[in-house]
């Protein structure tokens, strides 16, 4: 799950593959982000709120455009399904981790990965940048934090 950086959306995904946006003022429904085959594991929208990015099972990782309820990118290169995503607070960068202990690092306006780091025995579980971008903490199934330097 994630909230907008507004607060006003709540999304969330499951293991029925859709996105479900929820207005958090009422609770309704107020979308359904379909393109994930199985599983959604991980959300994070961009700091400005207008797009949504999703880790699925399906090895992809998808930005969404929120204003047209349909995505706008898809990002391929893990070998398992991918079970974290962070947005750099510039909103140039995505990282993603997966099953197959790697994290990739995404520049978001060409859509191509830029950087692969390895060091985890076991799969990603999750991802957050640093305030200013520079950094990037992940942990693993295996256990351990790691701190990278993304600058």
């Amino acid at each position: 799950m994630a909230f907008s950086p507004g607060g006003e959306l709540l999304a969330s995904g499951g293991t029925d593959g859709p996105i479900i946006l929820r207005d958090t003022s009422t609770g309704r429904m107020v979308g359904a982000l379909r393109g994930h085959d199985g599983a959604v594991y991980s959300l994070a929208f961009r700091p400005d709120g207008a797009r949504l990015v999703s880790a699925g099972g399906d090895q992809t990782v998808r930005l969404w455009d929120l204003a047209k309820g349909r995505e706008a990118q898809v990002l391929t290169g893990h070998e398992g399904g991918v079970s974290a995503v962070a947005v750099t607070p510039d909103s140039k960068t995505i990282a993603s981790g997966g099953d197959d202990r790697s994290i990739r690092l995404w520049d978001v306006a060409s859509g191509r990965q830029t950087h692969v780091l390895a060091g985890h025995d076991k799969g990603v579980a999750a991802l957050a940048f640093s305030h200013d971008g520079r950094r990037l903490a992940s942990a693993s199934f295996d256990g351990t934090a790691r701190l990278w330097d993304v600058a």
